[in-house]
């Protein structure tokens, strides 16, 4: 149980990262006021200051530990704040009561200073902080469900480890003296985010009675499950942009009312979370199949049933079977009444082939409209398909290599019956241009309802002067692009998408003069690729210098061409599906050192964002602007 408390407190501490990051910053403004003469005069203010928004990350610390999906929001996390803001100054008046304590009996406690004892002390606050507003929010656990829990070596060591790296970070820029090196504010970070950790790891341990207690849901119950991605990708969808899944959308459409629905995004299970008696849905992407397998598998041994679906298990079922009861391969609308129909009856069938449906969306367009307080992200999709096949990509088999629309008098009684819900809408198409003709019309209809929008698109919609006009009145402010290719790339003489290649720039720059923000993806390590291809593709995107950039290293995923190309020329490296999150290089490659362009990824991918975007150029000018006045 201490090391799966452990691996939760690791992802609680990612999912943070924007709090740790706020408590870092106001650490080091409140330090920089204390430095000036008429800081001294803020300092105050801003103390104030600190305890309130404090006691609210506190607070929502605790929130995490008790949902499952909980997401950081500034209205919730203010509201914590308001409640809760007396949790930090109880941690300080401890501290300080300690303080006194221990330099009134002991001498050499008398040399620290106040802020060497708030750094020695407070790790042992910790707990009783926890504790209380765990009490505030939760009540006093009740006697049945409290359980004596020996406190375990793991935890002890975790416990005792955690503060001593802590009191070395606290010390280290005077041990260790650097000329010209910001040590004290990355040892700061650091020693934040530690804090932060044990936090989760003492709020886990003190909740633990509380969770145990919870009923058990009486009757029919669904989990869905979304297992956590992996690779830098999945990293920052897991807490920067982390989206409400449509597959939880499309199920909870489609599954009968009486039947109670847990959702999982994302989150780390313990050994009490698998239960007996349940029906167990997860999805699954190659990159994350692994941990997928696992869930199954232990759900499947405590005596639930476990159906399984998504781009990897539809494209390998058999391999799926091994850990779960059921697979659906194809599109669920189809066959999910049915599932659950030959659930009840003990009668589930091993694999279920969803054909696709042309009203693919009507059970999910109720289900959003039926309970708009709950949904709280509107997504539409106005077509599934793509009109390219690009070797890498799955979507072509996915979508059954044709295109269906919905019909644009559909789309607008939708958008007219959520917009003053939402006024910002996702559309979830792969390429909303897909079908010009289509898209014409839904541009022309989506100006009527003057929403703002996003979406993905091919660039070829920027080649008509008129569609891009009516793409900017129709509220888009956002397209997600898949350049893939540099213009001086030999991949370009595949036709396709890419025979636009050579006017990447001058598409792009139409389509920023209209105020789109294009969020721009490429990919390292075609077969044509070299050493210079770093290089070449560095430099094409600083001239794009679109809104973000982001870059990813091919990868055959199952389903595609370029998985079977690679299968039949015996070019794998491995199939270690957690080696599969677009980070690193499976193949054998022609011209790239394997282990070089996987080992140097992260940090091609984190100077790339940083220097070719313009939120990265934005992110580097504000620490630049920090650096100088802090």
């Amino acid at each position: 149980m201490g090391k799966i408390n452990f691996q939760k407190s690791i992802h609680l501490t990612k999912d943070s990262f924007i709090l740790i990051f706020a408590a870092y910053a106001l650490d080091v403004i409140y330090a920089r006021f204390t430095t000036f003469a008429w800081g001294l005069w803020v300092a105050p203010l801003f103390l104030v200051l600190k305890i309130y928004l404090f006691g609210g990350i506190f607070a929502t610390c605790i929130d995490m530990v008790f949902e499952d999906n909980y997401r950081i929001t500034l209205a919730k996390t203010l509201k914590n704040c308001q409640k809760y803001a007396w949790s930090y100054l109880l941690l300080l008046a401890s501290i300080v009561l300690v303080y006194i304590f221990f330099t009134s009996l002991f001498e050499a406690f008398k040399q620290l200073t106040f802020l060497q004892a708030k750094n020695h002390f407070q790790f042992f606050v910790y707990p009783l902080i926890a504790y209380l507003i765990i009490i505030s929010k939760h009540g006093r656990v009740g006697k049945k469900g409290y359980t004596k829990r020996r406190l375990s070596y793991f935890v002890l060591v975790a416990f005792i480890g955690a503060y001593c790296i802590d009191i070395f970070l606290f010390y280290f820029s005077e041990i260790i003296d650097v000329v010209n090196f910001e040590i004290p504010r990355i040892t700061l970070f650091l020693s934040r985010s530690l804090q932060t950790f044990m936090f989760f790891y003492v709020a886990i341990l003190i909740a633990d009675p509380y969770i145990s207690e919870e009923k058990e849901a009486t009757g029919k119950e669904l989990y869905l499950i979304r297992p956590v991605s992996k690779g830098l990708p999945g990293y920052f969808s897991r807490f920067v942009v982390r989206k409400y899944p449509s597959f939880f959308h499309v199920l909870r459409a489609l599954t009968p009312a009486d039947y109670k629905v847990k959702e999982f995004d994302q989150k780390v299970f313990s050994e009490r979370d698998y239960k007996p008696g349940k029906l167990v849905a997860i999805t699954s992407y190659t990159s994350n199949a692994f941990q997928a397998y696992h869930i199954a598998r232990k759900f499947k041994k405590s005596g639930s049933t476990v159906v399984m679906g998504g781009p990897h298990v539809n494209f390998l079922p058999e391999e799926a079977l091994e850990y779960c009861d059921s697979v659906v391969v194809g599109e669920a609308e189809g066959v999910w009444p049915k599932l659950i129909e030959d659930y009840e009856k003990g009668e589930l069938q091993k694999v279920y082939f969803g054909e696709p449906l042309e009203k693919f969306y009507e059970k999910t367009d109720d289900f959003i409209l039926k309970d708009l307080d709950k949904n709280k992200d509107i997504f539409l999709e106005v077509t599934r398909g793509c009109k390219y096949g690009c070797d890498f990509c799955t979507i072509p088999s996915l979508s059954f290599g044709r295109i269906r629309r919905r019909p644009i008098e559909n789309i607008a009684q939708m958008i007219q019956k959520t917009k003053k819900k939402k006024m910002f809408f996702y559309f979830l198409d792969n390429n909303i241009f897909a079908d010009p003709e289509y898209a014409r019309k839904l541009f022309m209809e989506l100006q009527k309802h003057r929403i703002r929008w996003v979406g993905s698109s091919s660039l070829d919609i920027a080649k008509n002067d008129e569609d891009l006009d009516l793409l900017k009145k129709s509220g888009c402010v956002e397209l997600l692009i898949g350049y893939e290719i540099f213009s001086l790339s030999s991949e370009k003489e595949k036709r396709g998408k890419y025979s636009l290649a050579d006017e990447y720039l001058s598409l792009t720059k139409k389509i920023k003069k209209r105020g789109i923000a294009i969020k721009a993806q490429f990919i390292l390590g075609f077969e044509s690729d070299t050493i210079k291809s770093y290089w070449h593709l560095w430099k094409f995107a600083f001239k794009l210098h679109p809104t973000e950039s982001a870059v990813s290293v091919l990868t055959p995923l199952p389903g595609s061409q370029l998985f079977q190309k690679m299968t039949q020329e015996d070019r794998f490296i491995n199939l270690n599906w957690s080696n599969y999150a677009l980070d690193r290089v499976v193949f054998k490659h022609p011209f790239l050192n394997e282990k070089v362009l996987s080992v140097g990824y992260y940090a091609y991918y984190l100077f790339f964002h940083l220097t070719t975007s313009l939120t990265g150029h934005l992110f580097l000018l504000c620490l630049i602007l920090a650096d100088y006045l802090f």
